[in-house]
């Protein structure tokens, strides 16, 4: 969601996220698309607003724990600087936009991570009766496939399933959310049978307005 910085929180900020001793990721939101790069070492505390230091998880907890428990709690990613600066992290956190609008924004997720967000979205009760694979491929990225299992939770996997894959999502990253949204690109091909995906499209849409 990073690329989303500018969108959700409009004044200027600049921060490291700590994640490890050898990875940073640097995000400087000044107006327009931020700026979001690695790096092996944080930036100095006179070009940053704050600084977050901790893994995935830890930030995780971080992002949804009170302001006690950000500051004294245990397994917690600490902050280092202007805490105040975290509202831009918390502006993230809370943010409900659509796949489509988090495309214009620039968010481009990884194939698992893009397809575990929709496995997420779906209620498995409404895919009752209805059993079918999709395949995401990125060129450059390993194919993922998900998997619905009349009623059971959606499952995304790496490993080809048995059987006929209904549809398949082919282009750039980004291409499976610009699919479920029901747009398109020159860039991306959907072959297969067009019914998976427009029962896909239904389910997020029911789900993203409850």
């Amino acid at each position: 969601l990073l690329p989303a910085q500018s969108a959700v929180h409009e004044p200027a900020i600049a921060y490291d996220l700590v994640l490890n001793p050898e990875l940073v990721i640097r995000v400087t939101a000044r107006g327009g698309a931020p700026a979001i790069s690695r790096g092996q070492s944080p930036r100095g505390p006179e070009e940053v607003d704050f600084q977050v230091i901790g893994d995935h998880a830890a930030l995780a907890r971080m992002l949804v724990a009170g302001r006690l428990r950000r500051r004294f709690g245990r397994r917690v990613a600490r902050i280092r600087g202007r805490r105040a600066g975290v509202a831009a992290l918390e502006a993230l956190a809370a943010v409900r936009l659509d796949l489509a609008s988090l495309h214009r924004l620039g968010v481009r997720l990884e194939p698992r991570t893009a397809m575990a967000l929709i496995a997420a979205l779906i209620d498995p009760a409404q895919t009752a009766k209805e059993r079918f694979a999709l395949a995401y491929a990125v060129e450059g990225e390993d194919e993922v496939f998900l998997l619905v299992g009349d009623g059971a939770p959606l499952e995304v996997t790496g490993v080809r399933p048995a059987g006929r894959i209904a549809a398949t999502i082919t282009g750039p990253l980004g291409s499976l959310e610009l699919a479920l949204a029901g747009e398109r690109s020159p860039e991306l091909t959907v072959t297969g049978d067009e019914w998976p995906l427009a029962l896909v499209r239904k389910w997020i849409k029911r789900a993203q307005s409850e």
